[in-house]
C-alpha cells in the first residue's frame, strides 16, 4: 500500500489511533508523538501493506511499544528529581456531566485496564487481537476485560 491508498488509511487511522494513545497516557502532546512515530515505523518496517486486519493491530502495537519506552523515560524523570512530564489532560466531553463522568472513570483505571477497555469497546476488537496489540493471551484478555468493566462500574458508582 503507498500512496493515496496509505493517505486513506493514514487518514482513517490516526484519530483511532491518537485517541487510544490519548487515553492510555492522559497527555494529548505525548499522544500526538506517538501516534506520529508509530506511523513513521510502520512505514520504515515495510509493513504497511499488510492486510487490514493485520496492518492496524501492527500499528497499535507499536505505538503500544512506544508507550512503554515513553513511561519508562518518564519515571527515569522522576527519579532524578526533575518535573513530572505528565500533563493533566483535557476532557474535551463539553457540559455534559455522564460524559465527564465517565472520563473521570476511566482517568481512574490503570493504563492497561484502560487500554483493553479502549481496544474493545471504541475499536470493536476481538479478544484475540487485543491480546497481540498488548501482549498477553486471549483468555487473560476476557479476564483483564471483565475486571476492567467491574472497576469501571465502582468508579461511576454502581455496585459490583
Amino acid at each position: 500500500m503507498s500512496g493515496p491508498d496509505f493517505g486513506a488509511w493514514y487518514e482513517a487511522t490516526y484519530p483511532r489511533l491518537w485517541s487510544w494513545v490519548r487515553r492510555v497516557l492522559g497527555d494529548p502532546n505525548a499522544a500526538s508523538d506517538v501516534a506520529q512515530e508509530a506511523f513513521v515505523r510502520l512505514l520504515q518496517s515495510g509493513r504497511q501493506s499488510l492486510p487490514e486486519a493485520e496492518r492496524a493491530p501492527y500499528l497499535f502495537t507499536i505505538a503500544r511499544n512506544l508507550m512503554r519506552d515513553h513511561w519508562k523515560r518518564r519515571a527515569r524523570i522522576d527519579e532524578s528529581g526533575g518535573e513530572d512530564v505528565r500533563s493533566v489532560a483535557a476532557t474535551g466531553s463539553g457540559d455534559i456531566v455522564a460524559a465527564i463522568d465517565l472520563e473521570r472513570a476511566l482517568d481512574g483505571l490503570s493504563a492497561q485496564e484502560r487500554s483493553i477497555v479502549w481496544l474493545a469497546y471504541a475499536e470493536g476488537w476481538d479478544h484475540r487481537t487485543i491480546g497481540r496489540v498488548v501482549g498477553v493471551g486471549e483468555k487473560s484478555v476476557k479476564v483483564l476485560l471483565f475486571r476492567a468493566r467491574k472497576h469501571l462500574v465502582r468508579l461511576l458508582g454502581g455496585t459490583s
